[in-house]
């Protein structure tokens, strides 16, 4: 079954279809022919038209803009514009009168100022096989059984896996930053918004402006991409090719990329352990007959990730329990095992399916 059929699109808001590849492909033009999902979509959700227009003009003004010749989407760009809107939820997927319109201007007047007064610092995709051999890079390789520690000439740190390898181009710096990685590495990259950081592995490049991530590439035919903190963009690598929108996939802290190199397949899921958010550390985790939809709410802020849910049909159920010392996972199937539903992990997103409460 495609990926695509298990979203719950129903759910999405402006910035979940902003960020979705297969919603961007079909405002681009991209899908075939004879590939009606979204206009089947349309018509079974009339009252989503008003939003998914808003998506779509971000989506074109981000792709076509003219001063943008090589469009990599950034995606602290792309949160930071919605930010500013600083709409309610409810507002963002409901608004039909001329607010509504006047706010798709404005994110789109703010999108094509970013392009037009930062398209001087992206990049397009290096042809990375042309500089493995060349004499200005300087190589690490750890043959150990402990992480190497590299620190890079603009303080970005690098724990370098054992049986793994890595290539600094002489230029680092100048005015991006990139390295080449076989095998597997975590990284501490120090921000600069100026100078992207770009790795590249078996196939996949990873974008980012500053923060801790990890990839890796031991298979020759998976590449994984793992975020601690911060945001990341992913791709696969299109030498002589410009990469579009459509093409990337944007990682939060707690999301993972996996690249099947054969099948060509970039997706997007959950880490193995999501990790509490460190400057969510004191949110409660003793509930005692505490409505459903509050827990749910907490453990999206504790993790950083999103969960999606119907919170009509979940305003009756409470939860007593502590939730403490569990992995992310156990406090899901025992909400699960309570209110008798079921989740899944969908897009790297947690999606809950359940009846409801008496």
């Amino acid at each position: 079954m495609d990926d695509h059929i298990m979203k719950a699109y129903d759910l999405f808001q402006l910035e979940d279809f902003v960020q979705d590849i297969y919603f961007r492909q079909w405002v681009l033009g991209q899908l075939e022919p004879e590939d009606e999902f979204w206009t089947n979509w349309q018509k079974k959700y009339p009252e989503k038209k008003g939003l998914l227009e808003q998506a779509a003009l971000v989506i074109k003004t981000f792709q076509c803009d003219p001063g943008y010749v090589n469009p990599q989407a950034d995606a602290e760009s792309i949160n930071s514009i919605m930010a500013a809107i600083n709409l309610p939820a409810e507002r963002k997927l409901w608004v039909r009168n001329w607010l509504s319109v006047a706010a798709v201007t404005l994110l789109a007047v703010g999108l094509s100022f970013l392009l037009l007064t930062d398209g001087k610092d992206r990049q397009p995709t290096y042809l990375v096989d042309s500089w493995k051999t060349d004499a200005g890079v300087k190589n690490y390789e750890n043959t150990a059984q402990d992480p190497m520690y590299v620190l890079l000439s603009d303080g970005s740190e690098i724990w370098l896996q054992k049986a793994s390898s890595l290539r600094v181009d002489e230029s680092f710096g100048q005015s991006v930053r990139k390295v080449i990685l076989e095998g597997a590495a975590e990284f501490k990259v120090q921000r600069d918004v100026k100078r992207p950081f770009y790795v590249y592995a078996n196939g996949l490049t990873t974008k980012v402006l500053g923060t801790t991530f990890k990839v890796v590439s031991y298979d020759q035919d998976k590449v994984s991409v793992s975020v601690s903190s911060g945001k990341v963009t992913v791709y696969q690598d299109k030498p002589n090719k410009e990469i579009e929108l459509s093409d990337e996939l944007i990682l939060k802290p707690n999301q993972q990329a996996i690249f099947f190199k054969t099948e060509k397949k970039l997706v997007k899921t959950l880490v193995e352990k999501p990790l509490r958010m460190p400057e969510e550390l004191n949110i409660s985790s003793i509930y005692n007959e505490s409505p459903m939809n509050q827990v749910l709410k907490d453990l999206e802020m504790a993790y950083g990730v999103t969960i999606l849910y119907d919170e009509d049909l979940l305003k009756k159920c409470n939860l007593t329990a502590t939730l403490s010392s569990e992995s992310l996972y156990d406090k899901l199937e025992l909400i699960c095992e309570t209110i008798h539903a079921k989740y899944q992990i969908v897009d790297g997103q947690i999606l809950i399916t359940a009846r409801g409460c008496i």
